[in-house]
Parts: structure tokens; C-alpha cells; sequence
């Protein structure tokens, strides 16, 4: 038995030893490896086709989350826009409203302070030109002819501002002189007289009455003339009535 054994063995390493026994070996081998590899890439294969379908089920379901879930950029920029623009336009009503404000109420002051001056102008007016003029009395046309012919007397007197003097008047200080000398006292300025006498029309006025323009008064002397201290350089002369003067009785 042993002796057959060993036979046996020894004839089974020769032959393995030998070319015919080597290429079993190799194809017994290439059998091994085949029978091992192809099972595993049967099992990688399997696994890469779960992985697709995994994968395709994944893109397929990708989009719709995409466009659930995504927010757009351009949107959130407008939004943030309309937030600063409502921010400017709540500081700019702001800003408006401080400054706005005190600019109306100055409006109103001046516009109620304006037309209190109108009103007041208005009814000035009305007070004079409303009150019946006096009639020019025949007893004191005596009168008047006398202050036209005192006043004519001054003719060439000289024009100082301030004076009251034949040596050299103004024209309210010459019509202060000529009517004081008739004990009617005035005062001392052109607007002063010409708002405490009564306006008459023009086509009513007689001699002695006074002739007054803003700044400057004299006598009406009658027939269209009048005399008054008028300026350095003619002094107090009788001339022709010019413009349109305010007619002021003062003797009735």
C-alpha cells in the first residue's frame, strides 16, 4: 500500500511537472478564478442597476423639488427695493411735513396781516371819501380870498426843509404859517393834514382849499392854480395844478 502510494504521488508530481499537467493546472485555476469572479460581477452589475434606477428615481423627483423650494433672486432684490423706496418715502413725508408745516402758517399770518391792511385802507378811504363834503358857504368865501391873497404875498420865499418861516419853510411849514395866521391850526406833516381834513372832488374845489400829493401840499388858489413852497431851487411860487391831487376843504 504504501509503495503504491508513494508511486502514486510521485507519478502525480511528474505528471503536474510535465507540460500537459501544467496547463491542467492553469485551466483548473482559470476555472477557480472564473467561478469566483463572475458571481461578483454579476453582484456589481446588480448594484450598479439598483444605483441607476436610485439615481434616475432621484432626478425625476429633483426638479419638482427644485421648484418648490427655490427662491428667486431677482425677487428678493424688488422686495428689498420696495422696502428702502417705502423708507425714503416715509423720511421724505417726514422731512416735508417739519419743514412744510411752519411755511404755511407764515403764509397765513402774512396773507391775514395783508388783508387786514386792505380792510383797514378800505374803510380809512371810505371814511373820507363817504363823508359828505362840506358846502362851500358864500359867508366865508370872504374868508378864503383872504388866505389865498396871504399867501400870495410869500411868493418868493425860499424852500428850507424843516422851516416854518417866511426866512425859509417846507410846503406843510408854509400852509402851517398861512392858516395859522387865520387861528386854524394843522399838523405838522403833508400826510398828517391831508388825513384830518375832508376830501373834496375835484369839480367842487374852491379857493383855499388845500391840494395835496403823497409828500408834498399847497393852497388852491382857483381856476386850475395853486401855491405852495416847492423846492430850493423855485422856493414858494404859484403854478398850474398838475396830476391827479386830493382836493381837502378846510374852510366851510
Amino acid at each position: 500500500m504504501a509503495g503504491r502510494h508513494a508511486m502514486t504521488r510521485e507519478t502525480a508530481l511528474e505528471t503536474l511537472n510535465s507540460p500537459a499537467g501544467r496547463g491542467l493546472a492553469a485551466a483548473v485555476a482559470v476555472g477557480t478564478v472564473l467561478g469566483v469572479a463572475i458571481p461578483t460581477a454579476s453582484a456589481d452589475a446588480t448594484e450598479n442597476r439598483e444605483g441607476s434606477r436610485e439615481a434616475a428615481r432621484l432626478a425625476s423627483v429633483a426638479p419638482e423639488a427644485t421648484t418648490e423650494v427655490t427662491v428667486d433672486a431677482d425677487a428678493s432684490w424688488e422686495i428689498a427695493q420696495v422696502a428702502v423706496q417705502a423708507e425714503d418715502s416715509d423720511s421724505s413725508l417726514a422731512l416735508d411735513m417739519e419743514v412744510t408745516a411752519p411755511v404755511v402758517e407764515e403764509e397765513v399770518t402774512v396773507e391775514e396781516t395783508a388783508t387786514s391792511a386792505v380792510a383797514d385802507t378800505n374803510t380809512a378811504t371810505a371814511a373820507v371819501v363817504g363823508e359828505e363834503a362840506p358846502a362851500a358857504s358864500s359867508s366865508n368865501s370872504g374868508l378864503r380870498s383872504q388866505i389865498v391873497a396871504y399867501a400870495r404875498q410869500f411868493s418868493g420865499a425860499p424852500y428850507v426843509t424843516g422851516g416854518t418861516t417866511p426866512s425859509g419853510w417846507d410846503c406843510s411849514g408854509f400852509v402851517n404859517y398861512v392858516f395859522g395866521n387865520f387861528g386854524i391850526s394843522m399838523p405838522r406833516t403833508s400826510s398828517a393834514i391831508a388825513a384830518s381834513f375832508t376830501q373834496v372832488p375835484a369839480s367842487q374845489a374852491q379857493p383855499g382849499d388845500l391840494v395835496y400829493w403823497p409828500g408834498h401840499i399847497g393852497i388852491y388858489t382857483g381856476n386850475g392854480m395853486h401855491i405852495a413852497a416847492a423846492n430850493p431851487s423855485t422856493g414858494t411860487y404859484e403854478h398850474a395844478v398838475y396830476g391827479s391831487p386830493i382836493y381837502l376843504r378846510v374852510v366851510g
